[in-house]
């Protein structure tokens, strides 16, 4: 008898887990076949909130933002090429230190490809050389190092299950899961199934703390990452227009010039994603113009127009800002140039924003070739 019970309760309880995990993995659908051809402005995704100067002096010279965090007080800027390293600054734009450096020795590398950070346990993991993941505490000092046992370009970690994923490549798994000590755990998307057209995505992973969001190359799915699963979070419907499984296959037998050529007339490539707790924006091609779709959680509805159309009315640089981060608080980020910065200040229409941009040029000796300027936007209410 007492068996018996016992058989029912876990019967139960694997029941109710089941279907826990089944309301956790529904997916969503984000409606992008239409293009309206009304103008859209920046401030209808939100309102100016701060001006970040990067600090520049002979330690601190970035040539341009690959990858960039905001953990607590301070924001983590990857440097690929110039720097070669990871730089961190306060949230004014003060120069703190650098992590990392060229060399042969231990904590040095001969190339930075990516890095992550464990938020939790404040541990900076450099992936370098494509196959060589070094620790770093936020102080700079080295903690120690592994490498992997493939071949990598991307790396993200996530905290609530441990694990590193990273993106594999040409000849690997798109996607791949690896333990602390990078050893492969699982993979997806093996890159040979695009053959010469594989391409790997800029900023393929979103860390949304306790979950890891993943995009790969022509495909329309947003998938999520927990633990060792993988389904998929939003799949973005574009009609009549959208690049199917068939057809990608199809084009997958072109040569590469009749690929691009071909690939132009789909709605396809999301190239940038970002995602906070009130929005979602994509750009996507089609018909070789990129195109900006926003998603509005709360009411469930979307937009999506051309870049022709979109408009700056808050700071009125002349080309549309590309949006592809936030900060801790949901804020989104968005990059200038110094150069571009100090040349646009005569465009802005507000004179507040106007003075505000000036006060922050000159407390800041701001030059044509200082560091980028950091610009946040709090996002608007949805009603």
């Amino acid at each position: 008898m007492k068996l018996n019970i016992t058989l029912v309760i876990a019967f139960l309880i694997i029941l109710v887990s089941c279907k826990h995990e089944q309301e956790e993995i529904k997916t969503k659908t984000i409606d992008s076949k239409s293009v309206i051809d009304s103008i859209f402005n920046l401030s209808k995704l939100g309102c100016f909130s701060n001006f970040i100067p990067l600090e520049t002096n002979e330690n601190s010279i970035i040539s341009g933002i690959n990858k960039i965090y905001f953990v607590d007080n301070h924001i983590y800027i990857l440097d690929r090429d110039g720097g070669k390293g990871v730089f961190i600054f306060d949230r004014n734009g003060k120069f703190i230190r650098k992590i990392g450096r060229i060399g042969g020795g231990p904590g040095e590398y001969v190339s930075i490809d990516d890095f992550t950070i464990d938020k939790n346990n404040l541990t900076v993991y450099l992936l370098a050389n494509r196959e060589n993941v070094l620790l770093y505490n936020i102080d700079g000092k080295y903690i120690r190092s592994f490498k992997t046992d493939f071949y990598a370009s991307k790396i993200e970690y996530n905290s609530s299950s441990n694990k590193i994923y990273f993106i594999g490549d040409d000849a690997g798994d798109n996607l791949i899961i690896a333990d602390l000590n990078g050893k492969k755990i699982k993979g997806f998307f093996p890159n040979e199934d695009f053959g010469q057209h594989v391409r790997i995505l800029i900023n393929p992973f979103n860390n949304l703390d306790t979950t890891v969001l993943y995009r790969r190359f022509l495909d329309d799915n947003i998938y999520a990452l927990k633990d060792d699963f993988l389904h998929i979070h939003y799949k973005i419907d574009f009609g009549e227009e959208a690049l199917s499984e068939s057809k990608l296959k199809e084009l997958l037998k072109l040569d590469t010039k009749q690929f691009k050529q071909s690939l132009q007339k789909f709605k396809s490539h999301i190239k940038y994603y970002v995602e906070n707790d009130k929005n979602i924006l994509f750009y996507f091609f089609h018909n070789k113009i990129p195109h900006l779709c926003v998603y509005e959680k709360g009411n469930n509805k979307s937009k999506t127009c051309s870049i022709i159309n979109l408009q700056d009315d808050i700071l009125y640089f002349e080309t549309f800002p590309l949006i592809e981060n936030i900060t801790d608080k949901n804020e989104y980020v968005f990059f200038v140039e110094a150069e571009n910065f100090i040349s646009n200040i005569a465009n802005i229409k507000n004179d507040s924003m106007k003075n505000l941009a000036n006060v922050m040029i000159k407390e800041s000796n701001l030059q044509y070739d200082s560091n980028p300027v950091i610009c946040i936007l709090k996002p608007a209410n949805n009603e």
